[in-house]
């Protein structure tokens, strides 16, 4: 079943688990602890315990449950992932950039924060799961590309007698002396 991943992690965790015991969690009924890699062998690539904040009828005591996280790299190899910048750029502006895109609902805890380097153009930036993230795994990098801020505004713009320019808003001006 295609599942969107368009929500913060513990949702999407609680969302299989509902699915698959049909339960009706939310996460004001549980807390997880750290996700751990499960042992080798394992039909599951993660274990995490879960434990109930309040008496439920479903839950009483702590689980200890497995399911696959994802790796970043496939999730995100669809299309390279190249983007534009400038030396504003940050590594949260990337990220919203990357939900954007990939329709994902990745949050500052799921990663390791990165910066975003200085110097030449282009740019590598990696961005790394957290150990910590209940869903996803692994890295991925960005290629981040100056962004083209257009013409030296200081440059006069020159044309024939009444001839219209087009400038980026599709607005024609006409130089007059």
């Amino acid at each position: 079943m295609a599942r969107s991943l368009n929500k913060p992690s513990k949702e999407l965790v609680l969302d299989l688990i509902n699915e698959a015991n049909n339960f009706r969690l939310t996460s004001e009924h549980v807390i997880f602890g750290f996700p751990q890699n499960a042992t080798v062998g394992a039909v599951r690539n993660t274990t995490v315990e879960m434990l109930p904040t309040d008496n439920l009828p479903t839950l009483k005591a702590p689980v200890s449950m497995q399911y696959d996280r994802l790796d970043l790299a496939r999730v995100c190899a669809m299309y390279p992932v190249v983007m534009e910048g400038d030396d504003s750029t940050t590594f949260t502006d990337l990220i919203a950039e990357i939900n954007y895109r990939f329709l994902l609902g990745l949050a500052m805890e799921d990663l390791v924060v990165g910066n975003v380097p200085t110097g030449a153009w282009p740019k590598t930036v990696q961005v790394r799961a957290h150990a910590r993230s209940l869903v996803y795994y692994g890295q991925f990098d960005i290629t981040l590309n100056r962004r083209d801020t257009g013409p030296d505004p200081t440059t006069i713009l020159q044309t024939e007698e009444d001839q219209p320019l087009l400038t980026e808003e599709d607005q024609y001006i006409t130089l007059e002396e």
